[in-house]
């Protein structure tokens, strides 16, 4: 029989420590129609989450004229895309043009999907951000 070669050795080399993960780009997406309080209301608690935690967040406008747009116009936060629909996309449509938006222009990690009227809990960004990734399967 021949011989056969023993296994390499492991070498007792430490391998460095991998950087941590950064956090994930997240990104909101907004349907509205006709619903501009509610929109402000979720929008405030949105733009409240630091820059480092929700990286944008895209407002599909679908057709308002309760004057949602004008709401739309007076915010300054970088982060706020607005996409104007000419008529009612419905919420289907409004979440396929949104995050084809998002996509496009801000290259997101993660996408959060609500409509005008529902905004997370405080802190609720933050702690999905933290959360580890590197043994994650899928969130």
């Amino acid at each position: 029989m021949p011989a056969v070669d023993p296994p390499p050795s492991v070498s007792a080399q430490a391998t460095p420590a991998q950087a941590p993960l950064a956090a994930p780009r997240l990104v909101a997406v907004v349907v509205t129609r006709n619903r501009r309080v509610q929109l402000a209301t979720t929008l405030a608690a949105l733009l409240a989450s630091p820059p480092e935690i929700l990286t944008g967040v895209v407002v599909v406008d679908n057709g308002s004229e309760d004057g949602t747009a004008a709401l739309l116009a007076a915010q300054h936060d970088p982060r706020l895309q607005v996409v104007h629909s000419a008529g009612n996309l419905g919420g289907a449509g409004g979440f396929a043009r949104g995050m084809a938006e998002a996509m496009a222009r801000l290259t997101p990690d993660w996408l959060v999907l609500m409509d005008d009227d529902a905004r997370p809990d405080p802190g609720t960004l933050a702690q999905f951000a933290a959360e580890p990734r590197d043994t994650a399967q899928a969130w």
